[in-house]
């Protein structure tokens, strides 16, 4: 299986989909499988946007996970096994990728610290200064699989 193969199940799975816009956990409007822009647009979600339907939700979720894809490419110097890319996929899906090119993870992979960087995982898991439940477990399955 390739990165994106691997990562997609775990980015559905941890985001959950929902066709219309609702507030993340972080008060933020999103819509579809975790999104906060469209990336058709970059146009940022409403909560007074139409519903999508779920052939529009499953199509932005590729083009997104394509985009962290390219992005994760251009960042990253250190060779990736298919399940490194894969975790790092589902993490960058989640931070985005202006956070997670200032990240002490991406110093310390590019360093070939690969220990280190799977540790940065957990630094990831609150909502403001609250550990966010949901966040800690999605980030032990990322670092499990970036190990893995």
């Amino acid at each position: 299986m390739d990165a994106i193969e691997i990562a997609t199940p775990l980015v559905k799975r941890f985001e959950g989909c929902r066709l219309a816009p609702y507030l993340c956990p972080a008060g933020k409007a999103t819509i579809g499988y975790g999104m906060t822009v469209y990336p058709d647009t970059g146009k940022k979600v409403s909560m007074s946007d139409p519903a999508l339907t779920q052939e529009q939700a499953e199509d932005y979720l590729g083009q997104v996970i394509s985009r962290v894809e390219k992005a994760l490419d251009r960042l990253v110097d250190a060779p990736l096994s298919a399940n490194q890319m894969a975790a790092l996929i589902s993490f960058v899906y989640n931070i985005g990728e202006v956070r997670f090119s200032a990240s002490t993870m991406l110093k310390m992979l590019n360093a070939g610290d690969y220990k280190g960087a799977s540790a940065q995982f957990d630094e990831w898991d609150h909502i403001g200064n609250v550990v966010n439940a949901g966040l800690a477990r999605r980030r032990r399955e990322e670092a499990a699989l970036f190990l893995s």
